[in-house]
């Protein structure tokens, strides 16, 4: 399983980390202007509301499946570009415009990832962020729908419960 999801609840941490992802720091990034498309965000992000996650884990949970893989994934995958702009939306900001291309992120990513194991510092851009965001993913939930009832939450719903969370608590 892969999972990318977003929540608007959180305990200990700041961010949720999800393969080295920071969820929460998209909403920051976006919303401080910070955030660049890669070649064009083209890549499809497929994101999962945390609620629609323990809901289809404690309906399996209560359930007579046995020895089923069920993908638990939003009601569709979206562009990089399309999820930056619904976020950028839900802020009353302009959609994000600044673009690189994905041989400038790559070589950058090479040089500056050295310096900041060196230096102990976090960039902005790693080989695992570059890869999140020009790798796609899409994933059948149909097997979840059936087996689980499985009915996902608004993409724009999910966000915006999510940043109004996020500002509630500071975090923005």
């Amino acid at each position: 399983f892969f999972f990318f999801f977003f929540s608007s609840r959180r305990r200990h941490t700041r961010y949720i980390s999800v393969t080295g992802v920071q969820t929460c720091a998209l909403p920051i990034s976006i919303n401080k202007n910070r955030f660049v498309l890669i070649d064009e965000g083209k890549s499809l992000l497929h994101p999962t509301y945390i609620k629609d996650l323990v809901e289809c884990i404690i309906q399996s949970l209560e359930s007579k499946i046995k020895n089923e893989i069920i993908i638990v994934a939003g009601e569709r995958p979206i562009s990089v570009k399309r999820f930056t702009a619904l976020i950028s939306s839900i802020f009353g900001k302009k959609s994000v415009n600044f673009k690189i291309p994905y041989s400038f992120a790559s070589h950058y990513v090479d040089f500056v990832e050295p310096f900041a194991t060196f230096f102990k510092f976090d960039p902005i851009l790693t080989k695992s962020r570059l890869k999140f965001f020009t790798e796609s993913r899409s994933f059948d939930i149909k097997k979840a729908k059936e087996l689980l009832d499985y009915n996902p939450i608004k993409l724009a719903e999910g966000l915006e419960e999510t940043i109004e969370w996020y500002k509630k608590n500071n975090l923005l």
